[in-house]
């Protein structure tokens, strides 16, 4: 995945697709409400919020990457 990698703050989310995403889960691991310089891995597990275009957008986003970044 593109966002692999990248911060909360890079990847910008909400601003590219207005879901946002309060949780992050990383094995045993859940961190509610990270902060934007968490970085995403390979594997994670998001919680998002927004209505369904948004979720939508996101999952998009999130397994494809950006049409232009």
């Amino acid at each position: 995945s593109w966002i692999a990698g990248r911060t909360l703050a890079e990847a910008d989310l909400r601003r590219r697709t207005g879901a946002t995403l309060v949780a992050l889960i990383r094995g045993e691991a859940t961190a509610v409400h990270p902060a934007p310089g968490d970085t995403l891995k390979a594997g994670d597990l998001v919680t998002l919020v927004g209505d369904r275009r948004q979720i939508a957008l996101a999952t998009d986003l999130i397994q494809g990457g950006p049409v232009q970044d």
